[in-house]
């Protein structure tokens, strides 16, 4: 995991906010999926060119013409969000009430996410995003302990069922970034790490 905006240094965002044209910079960076694509881009500009990373096709160009823009789903009760539009693939983490906690449906639900924007052709990057502003991923729902841990059995298949969609993503052939903003704890310091990058605003 590398992040894409350490270059930018503290004292260098010090001088930008007071900067004549802050509001344009400032509100950018505010925009998470839009600015962590952006710095993406601008990392590796060759693997998001189309015309340099693969040749148009017929079928291809069909697809592209025929395919919608912009594409939402949810999984595990609106809680896992998935969206796609011009070929970004963007996962919210929505339970914001709770800080993001995630439960075992959650899990699962990210899991699902990530296996269709996996085999989305038109999806070239992927980005996870915490709903709200308290936190990307707090942890675990501990609500939910005493039905889905209450003893070493459940405790075990629990770990299993939730390990198998983070291991999804540890080796996911399609470039990750997480966009940290607010607690990354437990599960979500997990994601954050098998995330390709993080970007912490």
């Amino acid at each position: 995991m590398k992040r894409i905006d350490e270059e930018i240094a503290p004292d260098e965002v010090e001088q930008r906010k007071k900067h004549p044209h802050v509001s344009e910079w400032w509100s950018r960076l505010q925009a998470r999926p839009a600015f962590a694509l952006a710095k993406f881009r601008s990392l590796h500009h060759h693997r998001l060119s189309p015309a340099r990373s693969r040749p148009q096709t017929p079928e291809s160009r069909s697809r592209c013409s025929t395919s919608p823009k912009n594409t939402e789903k949810s999984h595990a009760d609106g809680k896992i969000r998935q969206s796609v539009s011009d070929g970004v693939g963007v996962i919210t983490f929505n339970n914001p009430e709770k800080r993001n906690a995630m439960s075992l449906e959650m899990w699962e639900g990210l899991g699902s996410a990530l296996i269709e924007l996996r085999d989305n052709p038109d999806v070239r990057v992927v980005i996870l995003v915490g709903a709200g502003d308290k936190a990307f991923v707090s942890g675990a729902d501990i609500s939910q302990f005493e039905k889905t841990r209450h003893n070493a059995a459940a405790s075990e298949e629990y770990s299993k069922r939730s390990e198998a969609q983070r291991a999804l993503l540890a080796s996911y052939p399609k470039p990750t970034i997480a966009c940290i903003r607010g607690f990354c704890l437990g599960g979500g310091m997990q994601v954050a790490m098998l995330d390709r990058y993080a970007l912490r605003l």
